[in-house]
């Protein structure tokens, strides 16, 4: 008998004898939630698909290392137009900007995070990489839900995605639409998102008065959504517990996909890995 097959059959019994039935959403969820918590750094390569404004897509693959505390980020894009370039954030050295190295022939700029250049046909900021943001964002929905969520949210095991066996979660969400609301002082659209766990992107694609991310104004009314997406494909690795791939659809469609490819856990970073003078890097 291949290796392989032995592999998969000790999977069956060994899930089936730990959950004696089929895992529900709610239950797998608060293992991923306790996975997460216990991984303190991360390596590997993201894959993105984000729709723009226009209804495009922007299409993304970068190189990443993490450290969840304190949090520090190093990127590298390695397919589109800008490959080559780095992002590296480490508030403690460098203060909350991020250093930007675009070529050996421009300087570093040291970015606002939250700024236009940085956040281009992007979805969201560095601040929100690896995985804590997108578990939180999970647990969120759960709670909000409460035992709604297990009759939403839909368990399939032994899934293939990115050549990981999973859980794919579907969760469908019937009664997602968009409510009025009324900016408030010194409110932005990412405090915004991350108070009510609504997606940023659909905030300023549903509201032809709202033209960018920093596009806000005391008192403006605007439509926000009362769910992060109307359908949703989250991916969990069988063996890690992580979701190494997410998908999430509004009315239209598919506005945004991430594919976490060949991850490293607890990775033992140097103490210059997070700074300019790594050896290796462009800066």
């Amino acid at each position: 008998m291949k290796k392989q097959t032995i592999f998969f059959i000790f999977l069956s019994v060994f899930y089936f004898s730990t959950y004696g039935q089929a895992i529900t959403a709610s239950s797998l969820i608060n293992k991923v939630v306790e996975a997460v918590a216990k991984v303190k750094s991360y390596q590997f390569t993201m894959v993105t698909k984000e729709r723009k404004l226009d209804n495009s897509f922007h299409y993304g693959k970068s190189s990443n290392k993490i450290l969840v505390s304190p949090y520090c980020v190093y990127m590298k894009i390695i397919a589109e137009k800008n490959n080559g370039t780095e992002i590296l954030y480490n508030p403690s050295k460098y203060g909350k900007v991020a250093v930007l190295n675009a070529g050996k022939f421009i300087p570093d700029m040291k970015l606002d995070p939250f700024g236009g250049i940085l956040r281009k046909d992007q979805h969201h900021t560095v601040l929100e990489g690896g995985f804590r943001y997108s578990v939180d964002l999970l647990y969120s929905i759960k709670s909000q839900l409460g035992e709604r969520f297990d009759e939403l949210a839909k368990v399939e095991s032994d899934i293939m995605f990115s050549d990981r066996l999973c859980y794919r979660i579907s969760l469908n969400y019937d009664a997602f639409s968009y409510e009025k609301y009324v900016l408030k002082d010194k409110e932005s659209l990412y405090s915004l998102s991350m108070q009510k766990k609504i997606s940023e992107f659909l905030i300023i694609y549903h509201n032809k008065n709202v033209s960018d991310y920093s596009d806000v104004q005391t008192g403006k009314v605007i439509e926000i959504p009362n769910a992060f997406a109307k359908k949703a494909f989250i991916y969990v690795d069988k063996i890690s517990f992580h979701p190494i791939g997410i998908e999430m659809y509004d009315e239209i469609g598919m506005f945004e996909k991430y594919e976490f490819q060949g991850v490293k856990y607890n990775p033992v970073f140097t103490a210059d890995e997070f700074t300019k003078e790594y050896d290796g890097y462009g800066f």
